[in-house]
């Protein structure tokens, strides 16, 4: 036969067991939401991440950019210090004025860097 303090024991230990699963399916809940959160942040974390590489290319491109028109406008200014310099049109000068007068834009920097023998 069976006593009652056995029953009593097995109560108890029931009981303890169902307090245990519960705080183990808490702290499950608790670990499957804070998984939630976290893959939220993940994913805002990564798109950020791309508009900012995004935006990181594009300054790269306007840096590139940028540095090739610097480099247009060192050139054109190399052109016109040699234009400036008293004997870089030789004896003719006036004549070599007027013929460059007439040239177009591209046409004109093209006369000028013959003229400086950098063809």
């Amino acid at each position: 036969m069976i006593s009652i303090q056995y029953v009593d024991g097995l109560e108890l230990r029931i009981a303890e067991l169902e307090a245990y699963n519960q705080t183990r399916t808490d702290e499950l809940l608790a670990a499957t939401r804070r998984i939630a959160v976290l893959e939220a942040e993940n994913a805002i974390l990564r798109q950020k991440y791309t508009e900012s590489l995004h935006t990181n290319q594009g300054m790269l491109m306007q840096e590139k950019q940028t540095a090739a028109y610097i480099e247009s406008l060192r050139e054109d200014a190399e052109r016109y210090r040699w234009l400036r310099g008293d004997d870089n049109l030789g004896d003719d000068a006036d004549h070599r004025w007027e013929v460059l007068g007439e040239k177009s834009c591209k046409d004109f920097d093209v006369a000028i860097d013959a003229a400086r023998g950098m063809k």
